[in-house]
């Protein structure tokens, strides 16, 4: 999830919140009559409770699985460091046996 979508899923719930608010006055100006709508309005901060948490995961996940992948990078990188230098190991010792076998063949000219 990009930040921006996350700031778009704050925003919903900040307008969700507001929403709730605002309805929460109006049910107490209504008073008796409209006990259906502070129903309402309840279930709406409970939606909004539930969407800003479902958020906030999110965000944590995003950040673990960014960080994993930074130690990754860093493990990949490591590794390569070392393949490259057994690879030097490798052609100093492919280049010492070329020595020994060109003056082996010298000696048994």
């Amino acid at each position: 999830m990009k930040s921006t979508e996350l700031s778009n899923s704050l925003e919903v719930y900040r307008v969700n919140k507001f929403i709730d608010f605002e309805s929460s006055i109006e049910a107490t100006h209504v008073g008796e009559h409209c006990r259906g709508f502070s129903v309402i309005a309840d279930e709406v901060k409970k939606l909004a409770n539930r969407s800003f948490e479902a958020s906030k995961e999110i965000s944590d996940l995003i950040k673990t699985i960014q960080s994993e992948m930074n130690h990754i990078v860093v493990s990949m990188e490591d590794s390569m460091e070392e393949v490259q230098e057994v690879i030097r190991i490798v052609h100093k010792t492919v280049d010492s046996f070329m020595i020994i076998i060109n003056e082996t063949q010298k000696c048994s000219l």
